[in-house]
């Protein structure tokens, strides 16, 4: 017998753990169980990463607070609170649904943990965004990363590409002065659809190693990268991910070195 309703959620995390973890497992469970109609509860500013899934949003204002989102929890919801999250979510769907036809709930463990999903059910996807490929060096310096290091990259991208260079990234990166999202007025509404945008049309990006590499290999971006998060995700896109243990004089020489590859 077909199932017809699933709902997986709801995901109260950050950005890192929902594209490393609850995207690709969402996906998992939708190719898997084959549901008519798949609901995703998590954060409205990510709905675009569902289009295969009606998108249940969350309280907006644990969206909005970017900074209490750690792993698979959001530091001010407690687990009690999270039933009440969940009765309203449920209520939402059953006004959409026939009374007669069953919602199966797959919620996840609400923990600050991450990576507890097994590879094998997780299916990473590409994001269906219109590629207008610009000339463009993307530059995200994600906070896995010492603001030294990060700081002395900048100087040095900017003074060899000037206008080229573009940072972007949400509150969770260094350098915040030359963040062009924060510049934005429909930062809590856009944020992370407009990085993605800007992923995918870049020519090459370049940060830590993280989620964010992870994207830009899903938009078939080449990414440069280093440091010790284990590699998830990979495919024919052109990318290096280099050791924890480079020196920044090296990863200079090595990220030219890549750009200069890419046609």
């Amino acid at each position: 017998m077909k199932i017809q309703n699933v709902l997986l959620g709801p995901f109260l995390g950050d950005f890192r753990t929902e594209i490393i973890d609850f995207h690709p497992y969402a996906r998992w469970i939708y190719e898997v169980l084959k549901p008519v109609k798949m609901y995703v509860a998590t954060h409205s500013n990510r709905s675009f990463l569902y289009e295969w899934a009606n998108v249940v949003p969350i309280f907006e204002d644990l969206s909005r607070d970017e900074l209490n989102q750690s792993g698979f929890i959001h530091n001010s919801v407690s687990q009690k609170d999270l039933n009440v999250v969940i009765k309203k979510i449920k209520s939402e769907i059953i006004k959409s649904i026939s009374p007669e036809k069953e919602l199966t709930h797959l919620n996840t463990l609400y923990t600050k943990n991450f990576h507890w999903f097994p590879l094998y059910k997780k299916i990473y996807t590409s994001v269906n965004i219109k590629k207008e490929k610009k000339d463009m060096i993307l530059f995200i310096p994600n906070i896995n990363e010492k603001y030294a290091v990060v700081n002395e990259l900048y100087e040095f991208l900017s003074s060899k590409y000037g206008d080229r260079l573009v940072v972007a990234g949400d509150m969770k990166i260094h350098l915040h002065e030359k963040n062009v999202m924060l510049k934005n007025t429909t930062y809590f509404k856009d944020v992370y659809y407009d990085i993605t945008t800007l992923i995918t049309n870049a020519k090459v990006v370049i940060t830590p190693n993280s989620h964010w590499t992870i994207l830009a290999l899903s938009q078939k971006t080449p990414v440069f990268s280093w440091g010790l998060l284990p590699t998830y995700y990979e495919n024919e896109t052109p990318h290096k991910i280099l050791p924890n243990n480079m020196s920044v004089d090296n990863l200079k020489t090595m990220i030219v070195s890549f750009i200069n590859t890419i046609k």
